[in-house]
Protein backbone atom coordinates (compact mmCIF):
# COMPACT_ATOMS: atom_id res chain seq x y z
CA UNK A 1 0.00 0.00 0.00
CA UNK A 2 2.90 2.26 0.73
CA UNK A 3 4.21 1.77 -2.57
CA UNK A 4 0.86 2.44 -4.21
CA UNK A 5 0.96 6.02 -2.04
CA UNK A 6 4.35 6.94 -3.16
CA UNK A 7 3.27 5.77 -7.20
CA UNK A 8 0.11 8.69 -6.46
CA UNK A 9 2.00 11.05 -5.42
CA UNK A 10 4.63 10.82 -7.96
CA UNK A 11 2.05 10.93 -10.27
CA UNK A 12 0.14 13.80 -9.13
CA UNK A 13 3.50 15.36 -8.91
CA UNK A 14 4.46 14.85 -12.65
CA UNK A 15 0.82 15.98 -13.83
CA UNK A 16 1.10 19.43 -11.96
CA UNK A 17 4.24 20.10 -13.38
CA UNK A 18 4.26 18.65 -16.54
CA UNK A 19 0.36 19.43 -17.47
CA UNK A 20 0.58 22.83 -16.91
CA UNK A 21 0.06 25.80 -19.00
CA UNK A 22 3.47 27.32 -20.70
CA UNK A 23 3.94 29.77 -23.04
CA UNK A 24 5.23 28.45 -26.31
CA UNK A 25 8.61 30.29 -26.55
CA UNK A 26 8.63 29.96 -30.78
CA UNK A 27 6.92 32.97 -30.96
CA UNK A 28 7.91 34.92 -28.63
CA UNK A 29 10.28 38.02 -29.99
CA UNK A 30 13.31 40.33 -28.54
CA UNK A 31 11.66 42.58 -26.30
CA UNK A 32 11.96 45.89 -28.48
CA UNK A 33 13.94 44.76 -30.94
CA UNK A 34 13.03 45.96 -34.76
CA UNK A 35 11.79 43.93 -37.65
CA UNK A 36 14.94 42.60 -39.71
CA UNK A 37 14.73 43.38 -43.43
CA UNK A 38 17.34 41.60 -46.24
CA UNK A 39 18.41 44.80 -46.56
CA UNK A 40 19.82 45.27 -43.23
CA UNK A 41 20.94 41.99 -43.17
CA UNK A 42 23.32 42.77 -46.38
CA UNK A 43 24.27 45.92 -44.72
CA UNK A 44 25.56 44.36 -41.74
CA UNK A 45 27.28 41.59 -43.98
CA UNK A 46 28.92 44.68 -46.13
CA UNK A 47 30.10 46.48 -42.61
CA UNK A 48 31.41 43.38 -41.56
CA UNK A 49 33.33 42.92 -44.33
CA UNK A 50 34.88 46.31 -44.66
CA UNK A 51 35.58 46.01 -41.07
CA UNK A 52 37.99 42.97 -42.16
CA UNK A 53 39.82 44.88 -44.18
CA UNK A 54 40.21 47.85 -42.29
CA UNK A 55 39.85 46.08 -38.52
CA UNK A 56 39.71 48.54 -35.22
CA UNK A 57 38.74 46.93 -32.03
CA UNK A 58 35.95 49.75 -31.34
CA UNK A 59 34.20 48.88 -34.76
CA UNK A 60 34.91 44.80 -34.21
CA UNK A 61 33.30 44.83 -30.81
CA UNK A 62 30.11 47.04 -32.07
CA UNK A 63 30.07 44.41 -34.93
CA UNK A 64 30.06 41.19 -33.10
CA UNK A 65 28.16 39.45 -29.92
CA UNK A 66 29.37 38.74 -27.02
CA UNK A 67 28.64 34.94 -27.54
CA UNK A 68 30.70 34.98 -30.58
CA UNK A 69 31.57 31.55 -32.49
CA UNK A 70 34.02 32.62 -35.29
CA UNK A 71 34.73 29.04 -37.40
CA UNK A 72 37.46 29.23 -39.67
CA UNK A 73 37.68 26.33 -42.54
CA UNK A 74 40.78 24.76 -41.19
CA UNK A 75 38.53 24.26 -37.76
CA UNK A 76 39.66 26.60 -35.23
CA UNK A 77 37.16 28.15 -33.16
CA UNK A 78 37.24 31.59 -31.77
CA UNK A 79 35.65 33.39 -29.21
CA UNK A 80 34.75 37.11 -29.72
CA UNK A 81 37.81 38.19 -27.89
CA UNK A 82 40.45 35.72 -29.52
CA UNK A 83 39.20 36.55 -32.97
CA UNK A 84 39.23 40.56 -32.64
CA UNK A 85 42.97 40.25 -31.14
CA UNK A 86 44.06 37.59 -34.00
CA UNK A 87 42.02 39.67 -36.67
CA UNK A 88 43.92 42.73 -35.70
CA UNK A 89 47.44 41.81 -34.46
CA UNK A 90 47.86 38.08 -36.32
CA UNK A 91 49.84 37.12 -39.25
CA UNK A 92 47.16 37.26 -41.90
CA UNK A 93 45.94 40.71 -42.82
CA UNK A 94 42.59 40.71 -45.48
CA UNK A 95 43.55 43.18 -48.74
CA UNK A 96 39.75 42.23 -50.01
CA UNK A 97 36.33 40.38 -49.29
CA UNK A 98 33.67 39.93 -51.80
CA UNK A 99 30.74 37.60 -51.39
CA UNK A 100 28.60 35.96 -54.53
CA UNK A 101 25.57 33.94 -54.37
CA UNK A 102 24.41 34.91 -50.96
CA UNK A 103 21.06 33.51 -49.92
CA UNK A 104 19.70 35.55 -46.54
CA UNK A 105 17.13 33.31 -44.42
CA UNK A 106 15.02 35.92 -41.54
CA UNK A 107 13.39 34.14 -38.80
CA UNK A 108 12.00 36.14 -36.22
CA UNK A 109 14.78 38.00 -34.72
CA UNK A 110 17.81 36.64 -36.31
CA UNK A 111 18.96 35.95 -39.91
CA UNK A 112 20.89 33.01 -41.72
CA UNK A 113 23.46 34.06 -44.42
CA UNK A 114 25.23 31.34 -46.86
CA UNK A 115 27.44 32.44 -49.47
CA UNK A 116 30.78 32.38 -51.40
CA UNK A 117 33.64 34.17 -50.21
CA UNK A 118 35.95 35.48 -52.04
CA UNK A 119 40.24 36.68 -49.97
CA UNK A 120 42.66 38.28 -51.08
CA UNK A 121 45.29 38.97 -48.33
CA UNK A 122 48.72 38.52 -47.20
CA UNK A 123 49.41 35.94 -44.09
CA UNK A 124 53.51 36.63 -42.94
CA UNK A 125 54.03 38.71 -45.96
CA UNK A 126 52.62 36.74 -48.56
CA UNK A 127 49.74 36.82 -50.75
CA UNK A 128 46.96 34.43 -50.11
CA UNK A 129 43.75 34.12 -52.39
CA UNK A 130 41.00 32.36 -50.90
CA UNK A 131 37.45 30.95 -51.91
CA UNK A 132 35.12 29.41 -49.29
CA UNK A 133 31.97 28.63 -48.75
CA UNK A 134 30.69 30.76 -45.52
CA UNK A 135 27.46 30.77 -43.26
CA UNK A 136 26.67 33.52 -40.74
CA UNK A 137 24.33 34.67 -38.07
CA UNK A 138 23.08 38.07 -36.90
CA UNK A 139 20.56 38.67 -34.33
CA UNK A 140 18.82 42.09 -33.94
CA UNK A 141 19.18 44.15 -30.59
CA UNK A 142 17.03 46.42 -29.19
CA UNK A 143 18.30 49.43 -30.89
CA UNK A 144 17.77 47.42 -33.96
CA UNK A 145 21.58 47.16 -35.58
CA UNK A 146 22.54 43.21 -35.66
CA UNK A 147 25.61 41.69 -34.62
CA UNK A 148 27.34 38.73 -35.87
CA UNK A 149 26.79 35.71 -33.63
CA UNK A 150 28.34 32.64 -35.14
CA UNK A 151 30.46 32.07 -38.48
CA UNK A 152 31.50 28.96 -40.21
CA UNK A 153 33.76 29.06 -43.06
CA UNK A 154 34.41 25.69 -44.97
CA UNK A 155 36.26 24.58 -47.97
CA UNK A 156 34.82 24.39 -51.46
Amino acid sequence: MKNYTNFLIAIYILCTFSCSPTKDKSTETTTGAQAISKEKVQNAVRLFNDALVTPTKGLLDKLCSEELSYGHSSGTIQTKSEFIEDLINGPFKFLSVATSGDQIQIFDQSAIVRHIISIYGSKDGNPIDIKLGNIMVFTAQKDGSLKLLARQAYKL
